[in-house]
């Protein structure tokens, strides 16, 4: 489910809350591992209602509250966060809540950076633009901001603005402001279950990007979407597994009995996590044997469960089972290019730092042959095992 707020809502309350604490990046920044209200308004000299008038509009998708009342920044929180700091270097935060109290300054600040000078009747004439009264209104104030120059020509009897070269940043500033919180708003239901290294994701490259959302009416959508990619026509797919899901794993094999090949990094697993029905330990057993499956161990948690397919498609989700299937989260799919990369990026850092999985998950040095005979003994009755994957 999508935050009810927009874009321009949250830079306003960003803006507000700047201007009364004065340092709100710092205040949420302190909130990237959990805690509470009271140290939190102690650490920033101010009160815990302070703090709360901060986060509760924020809640849950930005800021999440625990049962023992901590607070933390999501990877949603963390992109807005990152974002508003970046705007606040060039444009001050009274500006921008003063922009963000009205659309209609966003649209006056619009068409006087596409169409250049311009009069207050010219831009009133436009369809949903202001009216000419308020055009004018709003060119004395951006006078007094010193981010136009007004002209009065006396034989159009009009007044002529200009913007400025302060004019023109702020303009500029606001309007990537702006379309970077839309895409932080919309993709909340997947960014706001991400660990906060994927706060990192290129924003304006989302708008081209879909978002599958779970919904009460259908709470296993993600995952459904998910299983179907193995049905796409790729050769090579790399991700991270950060839980197990046996029914994708089922889906999936088949594409590796097929012969495409698999590089897949799991966080630190060890012989107790693994699943336990037969059916799916098969699916384990012959993945393991499989030679065009690599299996990679990170040696901490992933921040995301990731899916790329050759350099054509990326797909982004929860990395928490316990979010994998409710109505509150979602993933983003996306064939941009710049989002590829991104999450090509981050899959080859984590790549590096893989380790062993036998080596890591049983603790002692272990073949794959010999793991392979360890769960076949432990879960697998007789004549359930299949020797139809490749061999190792």
């Amino acid at each position: 489910m999508r935050p009810d707020i927009t874009a321009s809502e949250l830079v306003r309350h960003l803006s507000n809350k700047q201007s009364q604490t004065g340092d709100i990046v710092g205040l949420l920044e302190s909130m990237q591992e959990p805690v509470k209200p009271k140290e939190l308004a102690k650490q920033h000299s101010t009160n815990r209602k302070a703090v709360h008038e901060v986060t509760e509009p924020l809640e849950p998708w930005a800021v999440e509250r625990s049962n023992n009342a901590d607070r933390k920044i999501t990877a949603a929180g963390e992109a807005a966060r990152r974002t508003f700091a970046h705007a606040i270097e060039t444009v001050d935060a009274d500006d921008l809540a003063w922009l963000a109290r009205s659309d209609n300054r966003r649209i006056i600040l619009y068409h006087l950076h596409a169409q250049g000078p311009t009069s207050a009747k010219e831009i009133s004439a436009t369809e949903g633009t202001p009216t000419k009264k308020t055009v004018r209104a709003t060119f004395e104030v951006l006078e007094e901001k010193k981010w136009v120059t007004c002209e009065e020509q006396t034989r159009k009897r009009a007044i002529i603005a200009r913007l400025t070269m302060d004019g023109e940043r702020a303009a500029r500033v606001y309007d990537e402001l702006l379309r970077k919180m839309e895409q932080v708003i919309d993709k909340a239901p997947c960014l706001r279950d991400l660990g906060l290294e994927c706060a990192d994701i290129p924003l304006e490259a989302l708008a081209e990007a879909e978002i599958e959302e779970a919904t009460p009416q259908s709470p296993y959508a993600v995952e459904k979407r998910s299983r179907e990619l193995a049905n796409e026509d790729f050769q090579y797919f790399r991700g991270f597994q950060s839980y197990w899901n046996g029914e994708n794993a089922k889906a999936y094999l088949s594409a590796v009995k097929e012969g495409r090949e698999f590089e897949v990094i799991s966080p630190p697993l060890g012989l107790d996590a693994l699943p336990t029905t037969p059916d799916e330990m098969k699916c384990v057993v012959d993945g393991l044997r499989a030679d065009n499956y690599q299996w990679i161990m990170y040696p901490n948690e992933l921040p995301c469960s990731l899916a790329i397919l050759d350099t054509d498609l990326m797909v982004v989700g929860p990395r928490d089972p316990s979010t994998a299937n409710n109505e509150r989260t979602g993933a983003i799919f996306a064939q941009n290019n710049e989002l590829i990369e991104w999450a090509m990026d981050m899959y080859e850092s984590h790549r590096r730092q893989g380790k062993d999985p036998f080596e890591v998950s049983v603790g002692f040095g272990i073949s794959a042959d010999d793991l392979i005979e360890l769960l076949r003994n432990r879960y697998m009755e007789d004549g359930e095992d299949d020797h139809s994957a490749p061999n190792a």
